[in-house]
């Protein structure tokens, strides 16, 4: 790092790269100069006394699942395969575990950065209680390759502060556990629908999660539901109503956590905007049903019993531009998800409220077509924003996501008043700004 800040009048730009992670933001994770890959930064060591993980920043987390398996542990991590270690520990993190312990930067206890000077510090909140809170969530890299354009220009990359390559976190007992894919014809996304509103307003156990997709893909319907519980056998009562619904597939079972996360179909696409909501509900469910015009879109409240409507609109709307899916997915959260840290985070800005999410997924194979997809994306998650809004629920102002910021997002929006005490840090941690020479978001 020495030798990069030397040389910055020949190496105008410059990359950090990880394994099988990128920004879908334009510029976020490419570079005309030089690229830094953290590959070899690949170990996991267990701590049994403190039980905590140090981890590379070369490593996906399948690699941490199975190093961890052994001793009965395991880390709150992403849902899908293929991910790397940056966007979940430097981004925010939500995951079949945050009920539990919160999001994955909740469970950091230390990074390993090296500063733009050269010098390679651990940071923790005794350390450098600034540092430490910059650095959740201020994203490295991010994530997925694919063959499709998956949102290619809308997801973030944040390198202020320093190159993180190692960081530690908390681990957390972990036996078999329950769960899998179950998949609805358009005919049964009513009763689904219905299933969802009534899961979100019932279970409270912070062991059961659930993820709901409604995609158009190719012109072809299909709701996928993912349930999860934290242990061998979900109590009765939590998802009975899913599973008492006819499906044209259902593989749930009980097995390992990461044999349930390399089962599930999800590593094919990649946030690109979602929305925040307080109360799922079935009119929230039934949201999009006016997509009727090519001119004027008019969300009403809801995400899936009538999401067919909306996905068929922007699929239909979007063919042309060679957009081959279209999904919208509801992540169910418990109010209390952000009640799991010991210090404060940059991401979210506020905690006093958790909230469940909006997700808006679109996959399309041609560059040129990138402007319009970013305009339906634009049109569509503000309509669902003013729906909830209309709807009674306060979500106008909920801070976006760092990990699914469109590329327009201000840092306001992502921090809130949290952003001159980052832009404070970014200033006494690195004055030569070496880091604006990446791509990202800047402070």
């Amino acid at each position: 790092m020495s030798s990069l800040q030397g040389h910055e009048t020949k190496a105008k730009f410059f990359h950090l790269d990880s394994p099988r992670r990128r920004a879908t933001n334009a510029g976020f994770s490419s570079t005309p100069g030089v690229e830094i890959a953290l590959y070899s930064f690949s170990e996991v060591v267990y701590n049994s006394t403190t039980q905590t993980a140090t981890l590379g920043m070369g490593l996906i987390w399948d690699d941490v699942y199975v190093a961890l398996e052994p001793y009965n542990m395991t880390v709150v991590g992403p849902k899908i395969t293929g991910i790397g270690i940056g966007g979940i520990t430097l981004g925010g993190g939500y995951s079949y575990l945050t009920n539990q312990y919160g999001l994955g930067i909740d469970s950091v206890v230390a990074y390993e950065l090296v500063m733009s000077n050269g010098t390679v510090a651990v940071i923790t909140d005794a350390t450098n209680s600034d540092l430490f809170f910059a650095l959740r969530a201020s994203l490295q890299q991010s994530d997925h390759i694919n063959s499709l354009n998956f949102l290619r220009y809308f997801k973030g990359g944040f390198n202020n502060f320093g190159i993180v390559t190692m960081v530690t976190v908390n681990t957390h007992p972990q036996s078999l556990v329950w769960g899998g894919l179950v998949s609805y014809s358009m005919n049964e996304w009513a009763a689904a629908s219905s299933a969802i509103a009534n899961y979100s307003a019932k279970v409270t156990d912070p062991k059961a999660s659930m993820y709901n997709a409604s995609n158009y893909i190719a012109g072809v319907p299909i709701m996928a539901n993912i349930l999860f519980y934290d242990g061998p056998t979900p109590p009765a009562g939590i998802f009975d109503e899913f599973l008492a619904i006819p499906a044209i597939v259902a593989l749930v079972s009980t097995r390992r956590y990461v044999e349930l996360v390399q089962s599930l179909p999800l590593n094919t696409t990649a946030g690109l905007s979602s929305m925040a909501m307080v109360d799922v509900t079935v009119p929230v469910m039934n949201m999009v049903v006016n997509e009727t015009t090519v001119t004027t879109v008019s969300l009403r409240f809801g995400c899936t019993a009538n999401a067919y409507n909306i996905c068929q609109f922007w699929s239909e709307k979007l063919a042309s531009s060679s957009a081959g899916i279209v999904t919208y997915g509801v992540d169910v959260f418990l109010p209390t998800l952000y009640d799991h840290v010991a210090s404060p985070t940059a991401y979210p800005p506020s905690r006093s409220q958790g909230y469940s999410f909006i997700e808006l997924f679109y996959g399309w194979t041609e560059s040129k077509y990138d402007s319009t997809i970013f305009d339906a994306v634009s049109a569509s998650g503000q309509n669902i924003i003013d729906s909830l809004v209309a709807d009674g629920q306060d979500v106008a102002n909920v801070a976006v996501y760092p990990n699914h910021a469109p590329p327009n997002t201000t840092l306001e929006r992502m921090y809130g008043d949290n952003v001159p005490r980052l832009q404070s840090i970014k200033s006494a941690v690195d004055p030569d700004n070496v880091m604006g020479l990446t791509g990202g978001w800047k402070f």
